[in-house]
C-alpha cells in the first residue's frame, strides 16, 4: 500500500490524497489530488480477469469508501474519502504476523523492533525522534518515501529483502447440502470471513473493462515529444514546531469534548452492553492519536480523522460478535452515514442515506429541482476518441465517462448516439435518434454506461451524461470498439483489415481455426463460412457428402415426415375449432335467457328523430352524465 501525501496543516502535517494497493504487478489506485475522485485499476499484461487480479475492490453505495481485499492473505485495506484527504486503514490477519513491512510495522507482536528500515535493520528511536513527548521519528518516515515515478513500479516498491512470487491464485470452494441436494460455491473471497467488514458492490469487474477502455487508448495515441520525468522536489517534509500550542491536559479534554458525536456515542453504548471487558479500551488510541495530532499540528483538523478511525473500530467489534444484531448495535450501524442525520432530507440506514422523495445524491443533499443542473464531461484530449479493443476477455459492452457535477440518483441516464468511424471520419448513423439508459455512478466524477451485452465486430458511438435523465451536457465523447483482428482503428478512424473472415459475429484471421473444432479454419476463398481442413482423417466427416441415392432417400423420407407431421397439426387445429364453436353456443345460449335488453342495438342509440328508446335499466342513466329522458316506457 502506497500513499501519496501533501501538506495540508500550517505546521507541517502532512494528509493522504492518493493511496495505490498492489497485488503482484497489478495495483488499484484511489485519488483526490486533483480535486476529483477518480478510481483506476491498472492490471498486469496477463491479467485478463479479475479472477487473476489476486484482488477484489468493493465500493461502499454512499461513493465516500473503497475496500480492496488481497485475496494472498485476505488483507482489507479500507480507502475513506474526506474530499480533501484520505483515511486509509489496513486491516491485517493472522496469516500476516511478521510479514509486514513499512510504516505500519513489522507485525511480528514484538513492540521493540517495528520500526524496521527498508535494508532490513532497525531504526533505533533517539531523542531527535520525540517532540514534545510524542513519538514522531521523521528519519524512519523518509527512509520509506518513494518518488513519484517509483510510487507505480512494483519492483520498486517491495523492499530489497522481499521476494515476489508469480503463483496464481486458485479460487476456493465450498458445498452445502440444502433439500437432500448438493451445492457448491466457488469464489475467491470464500475463505475470508469479511461479513461487516466489508459492504457495498464489487466494482472489480467494472475497473478492468474501464481499464481496459484506458489501456487501448493509450496504446494509439499520437506519438508526442516528452521531456525527460525529473522527479519533482518533495513538499512533504515535516516542520518542527516552534514552541507547543496545545499542551497534553488542553488538547485530552479538547478531544474528549468533541470527538464523540451522536454516532460514536451509540457505538460506545453498543460496546458497553457487550459486557466484554477487552472492549473497555476500544478508544484509547483514537484519543490517543487526537491528542497527539493537535500537540504535533495544532490544527483541530485532525479531530475527524480520530473520529473516523473510531466509528471503524466501533463496526470491527461489533460485525465480529454474536451480539452484534442487538437493538443498540443496531441504532450504531443505522447512523453510520456521512453526515449522520443525511442533512434533515432522509434516513441513515446501514450507512447509506435514503432519501425523501424530493432529494437525491449520497448525502440527499440535492433537491430534485436541481437535476436539471447539466453535469460536465472531461472530454479526452483534443476531443479524441477512447478505444477499446473487442477480445474474448473483454467484449466493449460499457463506456465510462469522466466529468463532474453527477448527482446519484435514480434519474441520472446516459445517452448514446450511434456513428460510424471509417477512413474519412466520424459519420451519424441516425442524425436525432439518442438512446437513454440508466447511468451508474462508479466514483462522484466517473459514469459508467451500459451498451448491452450484444458482441459487435465494431462499433462507434458518442454519450453524454445528464442527472435528470432528459438534458445531457451538450458536447459528447467519442468511444470506439473494434475488433483488432479486422480493423486498424486509431482515434480519428478506422480501416477495414485484408486477409480476414468475418464469420457470424467474430473476425478469424486467414488459417486461424475455431475455438471449438480444428477443423474449421478461415479460407478466404469462402470468408463468411467455415472450411473444413482436408488434411486430417477424422475432419472428414464433417465434409458434405455429393448428392446420389442416398440424398434421394434421405430427401424422401424427409418429405413423409413432414407429411406426417401436417397431418397430425391439421387434425390438433380442427378439434380446436369445434371446441371453440361449442363454446360459443353454449355463451349465446346463456345471454338469450338473460332478460336484460341492453343488447338490443336500439338501446345505445340517441333519440334524435324524438321516438322513445327502450329504458330497461333505467339506474344506468343515474351512473352517467346524461339525465334520463322524461317519455314514458312502451312495450
Amino acid at each position: 500500500v502506497v500513499a501519496e501525501a501533501y501538506q495540508c496543516s500550517a505546521y507541517g502535517g502532512t494528509c493522504n490524497c492518493a493511496a495505490t494497493v498492489f497485488s503482484g504487478k497489478s495495483y488499484v489506485k484511489f485519488s483526490v489530488c486533483t480535486g476529483k475522485a477518480i478510481i483506476t485499476l491498472k492490471p498486469e499484461k496477463r491479467s485478463t480477469t479479475t479472477e487473476s487480479l489476486g484482488m477484489r475492490v468493493f465500493l461502499e453505495k454512499n461513493l465516500q469508501k473503497v475496500h480492496v481485499l488481497l485475496l494472498q492473505t485476505g488483507i482489507i485495506v479500507s480507502i475513506i474519502n474526506k474530499d480533501t484527504y484520505l483515511q486509509v486503514t489496513i486491516k491485517a490477519t493472522a496469516l500476516d504476523i511478521a510479514q509486514l513491512q513499512g510504516l505500519c510495522g513489522n507485525f511480528n507482536t514484538y513492540g521493540f523492533d517495528e520500526y524496521e528500515l527498508p535494508n532490513g535493520t532497525t531504526h533505533i528511536l533517539t531523542k531527535t525522534d520525540t517532540q514534545f513527548g510524542v513519538v514522531n521519528p521523521l528519519a524512519f518516515v523518509e527512509a520509506w518515501k518513494l518518488s513519484t515515478a517509483d510510487a507505480t513500479d512494483p519492483t520498486k516498491v517491495l523492499a530489497p529483502t522481499v521476494m515476489s512470487s508469480d503463483e496464481a491464485l486458485e479460487p476456493a470452494c465450498y458445498s452445502w447440502i440444502t433439500s437432500n441436494s448438493e451445492d457448491s460455491r466457488c469464489s475467491p473471497t470464500v475463505p475470508y470471513n469479511i461479513y461487516g467488514l466489508i459492504s457495498g458492490n464489487d466494482e472489480t469487474d467494472s475497473l478492468l473493462a474501464l481499464s481496459n477502455q484506458d489501456i487501448s487508448t493509450a496504446a494509439k495515441k499520437r506519438k508526442k515529444r516528452q521531456a525527460v520525468f525529473e522527479d519533482q522536489p518533495s513538499n512533504s517534509t515535516v516542520r518542527n514546531l516552534s514552541q507547543p500550542t496545545w499542551n497534553q491536559s488542553k488538547a485530552t479534554d479538547f478531544c474528549m469534548d468533541n470527538m464523540f458525536n451522536p454516532p460514536l456515542r451509540a457505538c460506545r453504548d453498543a460496546i458497553l452492553s457487550l459486557n466484554d471487558t477487552r472492549y473497555l479500551t476500544a478508544f484509547d488510541i483514537p484519543l490517543k492519536i487526537c491528542v497527539q495530532d493537535l500537540q504535533l499540528t495544532g490544527d483541530t483538523m485532525w479531530l475527524e480523522a480520530s473520529r473516523v478511525a473510531a466509528i471503524e473500530k466501533c463496526q470491527e467489534i461489533i460485525s465480529q460478535n454474536p451480539q452484534m444484531a442487538s437493538n443498540l448495535a443496531a441504532a450504531f450501524l443505522n447512523m453510520r452515514c456521512d453526515p449522520f442525520d443525511c442533512n434533515g432530507h432522509g434516513n441513515c440506514s446501514n450507512g447509506v442515506c435514503n432519501c425523501d422523495s424530493n432529494y437525491a445524491g449520497t448525502k440527499c443533499d440535492v433537491h430534485v429541482s436541481d437535476l436539471n443542473q447539466q453535469p460536465y464531461l472531461t472530454l479526452n484530449e483534443d476531443d479524441e476518441a477512447y478505444l477499446c479493443e473487442i477480445t474474448f476477455a473483454s467484449n466493449c459492452s460499457s463506456v465510462f465517462v469522466s466529468g463532474g457535477n453527477f448527482v446519484s440518483s435514480d434519474f441520472l441516464a446516459c445517452h448514446i448516439r450511434e456513428v460510424e468511424i471509417t477512413e474519412t471520419g466520424v459519420k451519424t448513423l441516425a442524425p436525432g435518434e439518442v438512446t437513454t439508459v440508466k447511468g451508474e455512478l462508479i466514483t462522484t466524477n466517473q459514469v459508467k454506461c451500459d451498451l448491452g451485452s450484444q458482441s459487435y465486430i465494431k462499433r462507434s458511438v458518442e454519450v453524454s451524461v445528464s442527472n435528470d435523465g432528459k438534458t445531457p451536457y451538450e458536447k459528447y465523447q467519442t468511444f470506439i470498439a473494434f475488433d483488432p483482428v479486422c480493423y486498424d482503428c486509431n482515434l480519428y478512424s478506422c480501416k477495414k483489415k485484408k486477409n480476414v473472415c468475418i464469420i457470424g459475429n467474430r473476425c478469424v484471421a486467414e488459417g486461424q481455426t475455431s475455438v471449438y473444432s480444428d477443423c474449421q479454419y478461415c479460407n478466404l476463398s469462402s470468408p463468411n463460412i467455415w472450411s473444413i481442413r482436408l488434411d486430417k482423417p477424422e475432419c472428414e466427416s464433417l465434409i458434405p457428402k455429393p448428392v446420389g441415392d442416398d440424398t434421394d432417400k434421405q430427401t424422401l423420407t424427409t418429405a413423409l415426415i413432414a407429411v406426417g407431421c401436417s397431418a397430425v397439426i391439421l387434425v390438433i387445429i380442427l378439434v380446436t375449432v369445434c371446441c371453440i364453436m361449442k363454446r360459443r353456443q353454449k355463451g349465446r345460449r346463456r345471454r338469450s335467457a338473460q332478460t336484460d335488453g341492453t343488447d338490443n342495438p336500439s338501446f345505445h342509440e340517441m333519440p334524435f328523430t324524438g321516438k322513445p328508446i327502450p329504458a330497461y335499466k333505467a339506474r344506468q342513466w343515474a351512473d352517467s352524465n346524461v339525465s334520463p329522458p322524461s317519455y314514458n316506457q312502451y312495450a
